[in-house]
């Protein structure tokens, strides 16, 4: 009888060990399960934003790309302009025209200077050459 009553207590005593364990364990399961999802968030919303961050980049670049064709492209047609003035105004020949207008045999200074009294007798207002 005794050995039964010892081996009853130590089977309470181990069952209630077990459900001690198992009371903790829940727990702690629950937390690390909640923080393995928030890592997976986590992880997954950092590749997103680094997968957005690569394509604005690129947009981006392409934009600023094609922001100075077209600069590129004005700059052109004004000095184009500015030449096609030159002929009609002055009589000058296209050729003529080109090597007093060209970008490289004056400063942008001097070109300024030279087109301004053109610009303000031909009665054209709003000419901005600033940014040559």
């Amino acid at each position: 009888m005794l050995r039964l009553n010892a081996l009853k207590n130590a089977s309470h005593e181990f069952a209630t060990t077990q459900v001690e364990r198992s009371t903790l364990a829940h727990p702690w399961e629950a937390d690390i399960n909640i923080n393995w999802v928030r890592a997976v968030a986590v992880a997954t919303a950092s590749s997103e934003i680094a997968h957005s961050n690569h394509d604005l980049s690129a947009r981006t670049e392409h934009q600023a790309s094609a922001l100075e064709q077209t600069a590129s492209s004005l700059k052109s047609q004004a000095q184009e302009l500015v030449q096609t003035v030159a002929v009609f105004k002055w009589g000058a020949s296209p050729m003529q025209a080109s090597r007093r207008f060209s970008s490289t045999a004056f400063t942008h200074d001097n070109q300024r200077a030279e087109l301004q009294a053109p610009v303000a007798d031909s009665g054209v207002v709003g000419i901005n050459l600033d940014n040559w």
